[in-house]
């Protein structure tokens, strides 16, 4: 299949894909007399700088070769394309976590917050590009958005940090597991209660009737509702993002033991 090329100015999906399915790339072939880099032997460079620099071609042989500046333009996002780079760069990492993927209207109103103001985001971005016009052919390119291939899971740690400058890998490790009875859980388990704004001898009669636990330090108030006790207590209504939920920590006994348990969640 020839290589098909796209025009400048081109924004039609389906023509970068036909470009990406054009590209072929060659099988791995390694060369010969090289080392998988798996013995015990190191190699050392003993290559010193003023080596380094002799080894660069003389100015001579440069004549007539001109470096041209790419122009960075601080305009409008809509006619560069940065907010349709940014919002596919940033999905692709998303899915990569099965983050929810935002769309181009929601990427432009985060990059044009006054969190995010010019001085602070433009020398970001052009650096980012950067890394992402390095990278792309070497992990988009192979994959298409088909169903048919899927990224090796061990890019998902992939790390890059340009003030150091560091390229590497790593892995998260794993999330510290608790237990209480029987139950194993870890920071990200809650407990569901599943009754709508229970009353709080309610949510004590619970714990005591599901999981034989007591709740400590709690004696009054007992019949106002959670979203009334919330407000009673804070002196404050309850916030605009809590309108459904609330999370609530609870200290918790067994036998005069302490015992830790995940968050609840309380429908409202």
């Amino acid at each position: 299949m020839p290589l098909i090329t796209a025009s400048r100015g081109e924004t039609d999906p389906a023509v970068f894909k036909r470009v990406a399915d054009s590209v072929i790339i060659p099988k791995f072939s390694p060369r010969s007399g090289s080392s998988s880099g798996r013995s015990n032997s190191f190699q050392i460079l003993t290559t010193s700088p003023s080596d380094l620099v002799k080894m660069l071609p003389p100015p001579s042989s440069l004549a007539g070769y001109r470096l041209t500046p790419v122009e960075f333009e601080k305009g409008n996002y809509d006619t560069n394309h940065r907010i349709d780079l940014i919002a596919a760069a940033s999905n692709l990492r998303a899915m990569n976590y099965n983050i929810t993927v935002a769309g181009r209207h929601t990427t432009k109103q985060i990059l044009q917050a006054k969190s995010f103001p010019p001085s602070l985001l433009l020398p970001r971005l052009s650096s980012v590009w950067c890394v992402l016009n390095f990278t792309r052919q070497d992990v988009c390119y192979p994959y298409r958005k088909d169903g048919k291939n899927k990224i090796d899971d061990s890019m998902n740690g992939l790390i890059i940090n340009l003030a150091l400058p560091f390229f590497g890998f790593s892995e998260p490790i794993a999330v510290a597991k608790n237990k209480f009875q029987n139950t194993e859980w870890t920071l990200w388990d809650r407990l569901e209660f599943k009754l709508n704004d229970p009353t709080l001898k309610e949510f004590i009669a619970w714990f005591k009737t599901n999981h034989n636990l007591d709740v400590s330090m709690s004696a009054e108030r007992m019949p106002m509702k959670f979203t009334r006790l919330v407000e009673h207590v804070s002196k404050k209504p309850i916030p605009l993002h809590c309108a459904k939920h609330l999370l609530v920590e609870v200290m918790l006994m067994d036998e005069m033991e302490d015992v830790e348990v995940p968050f609840i969640l309380i429908k409202i």
